[in-house]
């Protein structure tokens, strides 16, 4: 455990959310990660989240390939980031929230092009598949009648509303949280280098050792659901511990990736939030992508500290 709480996780969290909104704009246009252009060609700066996609996307852009036309009215879910996990969760499918709210009515749903598992997965829950999905292939397509939906919070801020609304909408039932879970990056980056040491301490303590890509959509809410404690490296899995009804994560960072979107999530959904900072070793790529080295003796220290406040609230509740 850290003595102090890391700068990153020194934030505002204040319940942050949008006012709904929805644009309907003739002719209009999508291109890269979600920008909408109107039919004069000009850059809708509202469709953005912030001036750093702006820099990265649109202030440089080059001249955009001739646009894919469609007839009829589409509205568009396409986001910054929309193939991860955590950004499909939290800043693509609320969008559906704002859109039944505005009671505007659409042909069909612009949707990422090859559409994985899990994203499949969670638009058939909520009611659209076949040909009420269009991809967004190109980069660049013109639309009869565009339909924009705002996001419903910031990037990396859900509020409380969005996360009940993610919850009731893909949760099938309410599970008593009772598991204990070691989270693994086995298959990705950012791995535990100590995996099976770290594991190998946690298994006699009751922890089952999870792979989540091992696991469809639906195996991960049930899983997620029951769980009580759960343990790893960092990671967008970790979002699914919305769908319990009470949760302490213990995630592990190595420091040049310590990023604070699970931490939010988990926060608003009422849930309890540990991290340590781990060492920094080998380097695939970006050095965020760097593995690490756990060490047990802080993971042991956190998880006895965990343990406590559980049986804290549970002579609590008793009381």
């Amino acid at each position: 455990m850290q003595a102090r709480l890391h700068p990153n996780f020194i934030r505002h969290y204040s319940q942050p959310s949008y006012q709904l909104r929805v644009a309907q704009i003739p002719n209009g246009r999508l291109a890269l990660s979600g920008g909408v252009f109107t039919r004069r060609d000009e850059l809708v700066l509202e469709s953005l989240w912030d001036g750093p996609h702006f820099e990265r996307d649109f202030a440089r852009m080059r001249r955009l390939p001739s646009p894919r036309r469609l007839t009829g009215t589409g509205a568009s879910i396409i986001s910054l980031w929309g193939e991860n996990y955590f950004h499909w969760m939290f800043n693509c499918l609320p969008r559906l929230a704002v859109l039944q709210a505005s009671a505007i009515t659409f042909d069909y749903l612009i949707v990422p092009e090859n559409l994985r598992p899990f994203q499949t997965a969670t638009l058939e829950k909520l009611g659209y598949s076949g040909d009420m999905l269009v991809p967004f292939t190109g980069q660049h397509i013109a639309i009869e009648s565009l339909v924009w939906a705002a996001p419903l919070a910031p990037i990396n801020e859900p509020s409380r509303f969005l996360l009940e609304w993610v919850r009731s909408n893909l949760r099938s039932r309410v599970e008593i949280p009772n598991r204990r879970l070691y989270v693994s990056r086995r298959g990705g980056t950012r791995r535990t280098v100590n995996e099976d040491e770290i594991y190998g301490r946690l298994e006699p303590l009751g922890y089952e050792f999870i792979l989540p890509e091992e696991y469809s959509f639906d195996e991960q809410l049930e899983v997620f659901g029951q769980a009580r404690v759960a343990v790893g490296p960092h990671g967008s899995n970790f979002v699914n511990g919305v769908f319990s009804d009470r949760l302490s994560v213990l995630e592990c960072f190595q420091p040049e990736h310590v990023n604070w979107g699970v931490y939010s999530v988990l926060c608003a959904a009422g849930h309890d939030h540990w991290n340590i900072l781990c060492e920094s070793v080998g380097r695939r790529g970006p050095k965020r992508f760097s593995d690490m080295r756990v060490d047990w003796r802080e993971v042991e220290a956190s998880l006895m500290r965990i343990d406590a406040e559980l049986a804290s609230e549970s002579d609590a509740e008793r009381a």
